[in-house]
């Protein structure tokens, strides 16, 4: 009889040591779960946690410290009239001190970064990023950026002034209306992923460098809308792995030929893999048949030059526009075919909001809200 007491007495404890360690582990974890705000060791309004995370490992549970997941810095936050050295030094000494490891997208909006002021270089401690975005950095031509090198996982970077938006796609580079006045050296290494390339709203009409044509070999989509470029930059003719092409509303008034290009770069062919190109809205008053002739190409868009012959598509194509070109008559297909003579199909019907579909006609089409309508 003692002897089942005995066995009574411990399974009795056992039970007690269970409630009372679930009962410890409960607290613990609401304690964790219940806790909805992620204070940042900085007392400044213009640095905030869009998300934040507890990694999920027995120190986060006996210590409930969250890390910060999206980071957000707006200089605007504080006024206009704040000195913008006092912002900067305020992030640099946030980013050279703030635990990197759980980081995967930061977001700096309104800082200016033009010299003597700068990129914050210790955001290369941040090696876990997927996404950057500068937005209205006032960037010169010489103002330097970060090494990308240094970002083995970056999918997304935007650098943008003078109005917002993201077009968000796996490897792709966006700047926008940069104060450069020549293509700027920090282009010249580019993430290791990076397979997309957009650059709108920036003069580019000075000579394009020799290394475009080493430096860029891993692009296989390239945007150069509205850059004033005179010429197609040479430098790009030897892109061989280019699917996508887009020049669209530059000043360019002549093409040259394929023969004439595979002379200049001095290989057998002239993008092999080119599938789309876009050149409306230049000034080109013959395109080379050459050039329309390319084996693996789809789509060409030249709506809104100065075309006075139409010349027919060598082939049947998924897309060919000639909208807006004097050449134009109604009994031609192709010179009818969307809603605004830049706004092609293709455009109208991404989920991307593109100025050149901003029109009366084409907002009454469109199935978007980014206009307005």
């Amino acid at each position: 009889m003692a002897h089942h007491g005995c066995w009574f007495s411990v399974l009795v404890c056992l039970a007690l040591v269970g409630v009372a360690t679930g009962t410890v582990l409960l607290l613990i974890t609401h304690e964790a779960i219940t806790t909805d705000k992620c204070m940042l060791p900085i007392n400044a309004t213009f640095i905030t946690c869009q998300s934040y995370l507890r990694p999920w490992h027995l120190k986060a549970l006996f210590t409930p410290t969250c890390y910060c997941q999206v980071l957000y810095v707006d200089c605007a936050r504080d006024g206009p009239g704040t000195n913008a050295t006092v912002f900067h030094d305020a992030f640099n000494t946030f980013f050279s001190t703030y635990p990197s490891t759980y980081t995967n997208m930061i977001a700096i909006g309104n800082c200016p970064m033009h010299a003597p002021l700068r990129v914050p270089q210790a955001l290369a401690r941040f090696t876990q990023l997927w996404f950057f975005v500068l937005d209205s950095a006032s960037l010169g031509d010489d103002d330097p950026l970060l090494n990308w090198t240094e970002f083995p996982k970056l999918l997304l970077t935007t650098y943008c002034d003078r109005g917002r938006g993201l077009r968000q796609r796996i490897r792709r580079l966006t700047l926008r209306n940069q104060c450069w006045t020549q293509l700027s050296r920090t282009l010249e290494r580019l993430p290791p992923l990076l397979a997309s390339l957009t650059l709108t709203g920036i003069d580019l009409a000075a000579p394009w460098p020799d290394w475009v044509a080493t430096s860029w070999t891993n692009i296989s989509e390239l945007h150069v809308v509205d850059c004033k470029l005179p010429i197609l930059p040479p430098p790009l003719l030897s892109l061989a792995d280019l699917t996508t092409l887009d020049v669209t509303a530059n000043l360019i008034s002549t093409l040259p030929s394929i023969e004439e290009t595979v002379t200049m770069i001095n290989q057998a062919t002239t993008w092999p893999a080119l599938t789309t190109l876009g050149l409306g809205g230049n000034r080109l008053r013959t395109v080379p048949e050459t050039i329309l002739a390319l084996p693996n190409l789809q789509s060409v868009t030249l709506a809104l030059n100065s075309l006075v012959y139409c010349p027919p598509a060598p082939r049947q194509l998924l897309l060919y526009t000639l909208d807006g070109n004097p050449c134009c008559s109604s009994a031609n297909p192709s010179c009818k075919t969307s809603c605004a003579p830049l706004c092609d199909a293709t455009k109208e019907a991404s989920p991307v909001c593109y100025s050149f579909c901003n029109t009366t006609t084409c907002r009454v089409r469109s199935t978007l809200q980014c206009f307005g309508n």
